[in-house]
């Protein structure tokens, strides 16, 4: 992973030069590029980073979303940005199973319940194409569950 690592920073340290700190469409594409592909690489074996990479990629989407000029753009947009925060969610969701402590659990539950419900609150009922209303009707078993 060492290998990896040094050759995302040393892609992110060449699209930071290249775009310094701009909020452009084409930054913006570019980074959310490496910040998926990043977050991907960390999951399995360091999920809090790849948590990290994915708030990033979350903020690289709403950037993209603020160019979207109709025609569905901006729902597409926002799907995009549900998709990565679901994958956030997942990872919660797995830091939980993995927590040493009721406490710390339920932390990572919690944070994974209210990905979901902002998910699932979409005013245009985009949440309503994602897993966000079984994934909250399970995390909050979960919840339940583990205060018994």
């Amino acid at each position: 992973m060492d290998g990896q690592r040094s050759s995302f920073t040393a892609e992110l340290e060449a699209l930071t030069a290249r775009f310094g700190n701009r909020d452009s469409f084409d930054a913006a594409y570019a980074f959310l590029d490496l910040h998926l592909r990043w977050a991907n690489a960390l999951a399995v074996r360091e999920p809090q980073n790849a948590i990290a990479q994915y708030l990033l990629a979350e903020d690289c989407q709403r950037t993209i979303g603020t160019f979207a000029t109709g025609s569905g753009e901006g729902l597409a947009s926002m799907s995009a940005l549900y998709e990565i925060m679901g994958q956030r969610a997942d990872l919660e969701e797995k830091l939980a199973a993995l927590a040493h402590n009721y406490d710390e659990a339920k932390e990572h539950l919690q944070h994974a319940l209210a990905i979901w419900t902002q998910i699932q609150s979409d005013p245009n009922g985009l949440g309503d194409d994602t897993p966000a209303r079984s994934s909250i009707q399970r995390l909050q078993s979960k919840i339940a569950g583990a205060q018994q």
